[in-house]
């Protein structure tokens, strides 16, 4: 299966493409932590959405669906 990415200017993977048309988006906060993961399906139906949030250790400190 082939794949397209997309990247932000800071480099970080923004957009990823499948070649089955399913995309996977991926948001990021101001200290380049993931904070966002989202699988669409190629009628770009949201298949599942993580949210990540970090305590002061930078470590993450929950996820929601």
């Amino acid at each position: 299966m082939t794949a397209a990415y997309t990247y932000d200017d800071r480099g970080l993977v923004t957009e990823v493409t499948l070649g089955n048309g399913a995309v996977i988006e991926y948001d990021y906060d101001d200290d380049q932590r993931l904070i966002r993961v989202e699988h669409f399906d190629d009628s770009a139906a949201t298949i599942l959405k993580l949210e990540y949030a970090y305590n002061d250790r930078d470590l993450p400190a929950c996820s929601r669906r």
